[in-house]
Formats: C-alpha cells, sequence, structure tokens
C-alpha cells in the first residue's frame, strides 16, 4: 500500500509541475517508485502463499532487483535502458512462481493477481509509443490504474 501511494503521489507530482528542473526531479522520482511498487505488490503473495521451499529466495532476488533499479534511475537522473529492462524482468520474475501461486491461492486472487500484471503488461505497450499517438500516455495511465486496483483488491483480500 505504502509503494503503491509514494509512486502515485511521485507519479501526481511529475504531472502537475511545469517548471521543468520540477518535473524532472519527480519524474525521477516516479520512476524509481515503479521499482518499489512492483516488489511490494509480489512481496504480500509471498509472505503468504509461497513462503515453502525456495520462495523466500525469490522474494529476495525481486527486492534486490527493485533496489539496483531504483539507484539506477536516481544516479542517472532519468531512465536508462538498463532500468527499462529490469522493469520487465522484475515484473515478470514472479511468472515462475504461477504454479504455486495458483494452487495456494483463491481462484479470484489469482485471477485478480493475473489480470493486474496483465493490465501492466498491455499498458507498457501504449507508453512505449505515447510519444508518437496522441492520447497513448492516457491510455497508459488507465491501464495503470487498472493494474494497480486488481492487486489492491486482491491483496485487501488476502487480510481480510
Amino acid at each position: 500500500c505504502g509503494s503503491l501511494m509514494g509512486l502515485y503521489a511521485a507519479s501526481t507530482l511529475s504531472h502537475m509541475f511545469h517548471d521543468l528542473a520540477w518535473r524532472r526531479f519527480f519524474r525521477t522520482l516516479d520512476q524509481a517508485c515503479i521499482f518499489l511498487l512492483i516488489a511490494g505488490s509480489f512481496t504480500p503473495i509471498a509472505v503468504v502463499f509461497l513462503w515453502d521451499h525456495w520462495w523466500p529466495t525469490l522474494l529476495v532476488v525481486v527486492w534486490a532487483l527493485a533496489i539496483f533499479g531504483v539507484v539506477v534511475v536516481i544516479r542517472a537522473g532519468y531512465l536508462p535502458p538498463r532500468a527499462q529492462i529490469t522493469y520487465g524482468l522484475l515484473g515478470w520474475l514472479p511468472i515462475i512462481s504461477i504454479n504455486q501461486l495458483y494452487h495456494s491461492a483463491r481462484f479470484e486472487l489469482f485471477l485478480l493477481f493475473v489480470m493486474g500484471g496483465a493490465f501492466y503488461s498491455i499498458g507498457s505497450v501504449f507508453l512505449r509509443f505515447d510519444r508518437h499517438v496522441r492520447y497513448f500516455h492516457a491510455l497508459w495511465h488507465t491501464f495503470v490504474i487498472a493494474g494497480s486496483t486488481c492487486h489492491y483488491i486482491a491483496i485487501l483480500l488476502m487480510v481480510m
């Protein structure tokens, strides 16, 4: 929940300022927070449903990649290609636990997790071309909201 709030705050601020220095600062923070959101979204899933065998190792790897991504983005001050690759790797790494998750979680939770990941992944296509096609950036944000809503509801249902 904290990583989601941090990302949404940074994203809102990055779109709010017209001053380029502030915009750049908050855009960098926004890009760094994406790593924390991915790891933060996977953490409750790993702790509740995947905490046997080698799955704790996967959680450590996810957080190590997230921290690596944050450091790369903050040091560069923008989103270099290696950070973009890390987004994809980090976002898709939990797929190796899909079988265990399918057998451990209630089906509606499993479905919400998968749908959330699908929304983020589909949205990234719009982000990739947002400078070339009008309104693609808005579509990107729509898919992000859909993905984060799915994950938020799933995690909320987990703890209730």
